[in-house]
């Protein structure tokens, strides 16, 4: 960020709010990520600008040591220092923070007010919505009743994942042009990111979904071509009785 920014963010937190006659307060927001096999932690602002919260981006320092809650608060609260923000600031104008719950298991809370030399009781610390949405999506699939999301969830990562590179991606894109239908990027499933980046998969399932089909039409004429039907050898119901006597052991019937 660059010096001037800085400068009108420290600008705005030292002006008076209108409705509390006070100096404007302020939220904090904090979470590590693993970027190009580092790890920072990403550090956001949240104040009410015209009515409005508005997150601000500050800084994402590198983890070089940071394992405790003790450490991880030291880290951000660094950063709000590099903005301006001195110990008084922080323990008149800091009301709120949000964090995911392996901070909350960390007592961040409690670390965080240790450190800017502020009551607990002051600091409103919550587990934050998208990491609890997580939670609900996570616990939703494990039900018996949504095993058909699964289902649809792997059947969506096999298609990204075959016609993302290589001759199959080749192939889809010769597929596009001979449907003339206009496709998206085959786009993978990411574990550690939030329920968006799974939409975003959806979104390209749905928008190709023209495109797989007829891609999958074309195989299928190859395998019956050289394999005989497929599509009704795929549809048998094949059951196995199993029948012993003195003399044979394992018949297979096939109905």
């Amino acid at each position: 960020m660059s010096k001037s920014m800085k400068n009108r963010i420290i600008q705005y937190l030292k002006t008076i709010d209108p409705v509390t006659q006070r100096h404007r307060s302020f939220a904090i927001t904090f979470d590590k990520v693993t970027l190009l096999k580092r790890s920072m932690q990403v550090t956001m602002m949240i104040i009410m600008i015209d009515g409005q919260l508005t997150p601000i981006y500050l800084q994402s320092p590198l983890c070089r040591t940071e394992l405790s809650g003790e450490e991880l608060a030291t880290n951000c609260i660094d950063v709000l220092k590099s903005f301006g923000l001195t110990k008084v600031m922080l323990q008149e104008q800091l009301t709120g923070c949000a964090v995911d719950g392996a901070y909350i298991h960390m007592n961040i809370s409690r670390h965080l007010c240790e450190n800017i030399g502020m009551n607990e009781n002051w600091l409103i610390t919550s587990w934050d919505t998208a990491h609890l949405l997580e939670l609900a999506i996570g616990d939703v699939q494990k039900h018996k009743k949504f095993d058909w999301l699964q289902t649809f969830i792997k059947t969506c990562a096999s298609l990204m994942k075959k016609y993302s590179y290589g001759k199959q991606y080749e192939l889809l894109l010769k597929a596009s042009e001979l449907t003339e239908e206009e496709i998206l990027q085959p786009k993978s499933f990411h574990v550690t990111r939030f329920v968006s980046s799974q939409l975003l998969v959806y979104e390209t399932i749905l928008r190709d979904w023209s495109t797989f089909y007829y891609l999958q039409e074309e195989e299928d004429k190859i395998m019956t071509f050289n394999h005989g039907d497929i599509s009704t050898r795929t549809r048998q119901k094949v059951s196995v009785q199993q029948q012993t006597d003195d003399k044979d052991v394992g018949i297979v019937k096939v109905n």
